[in-house]
């Protein structure tokens, strides 16, 4: 049974995973070029490969079905070094950062801020 699941989730959700095309082939064992094909919308994935992406990318199966575009967390990339690719382990950590900073908010009705810096250190740092 194939499922058809909008050609915008799936890439949204693949590409804030932090996968490229050719890995998630790989990992789902299937060619590249079925990937691109589902994410143009002109063939789609199994309910067998959706339950399995689900499992790659950590969300629930729900996000696939949904009618907007998940809206997961990303940051500001402070790197030196942009070249570099993000590997999916940290995209995971941080939606996990994002998912742990909500559930203490909700809990203590606080947010969780990061500090600033006094304006002797800011100035030291910047020189």
């Amino acid at each position: 049974m194939n499922l058809n699941i909008k050609p915008e989730v799936l890439r949204t959700l693949r590409k804030n995973s932090g996968y490229e095309v050719h890995e998630l082939a790989k990992k789902l064992n299937v060619k590249p070029e079925k990937i691109v094909r589902v994410e143009k919308g002109e063939d789609c994935f199994s309910i067998k490969q959706i339950k399995k992406l689900a499992d790659i990318y950590r969300v629930p199966l729900a996000a696939f079905f949904s009618d907007e575009v998940p809206d997961l967390p990303s940051l500001p990339d402070y790197r030196v070094n942009r070249e570099r690719r993000i590997p999916p382990s940290v995209n995971l950590a941080i939606r996990r950062a994002k998912y742990l900073s909500d559930m203490i908010h909700e809990i203590s009705g606080r947010r969780t801020v990061c500090p600033e810096l006094p304006a002797k250190l800011a100035t030291a740092q910047e020189n």
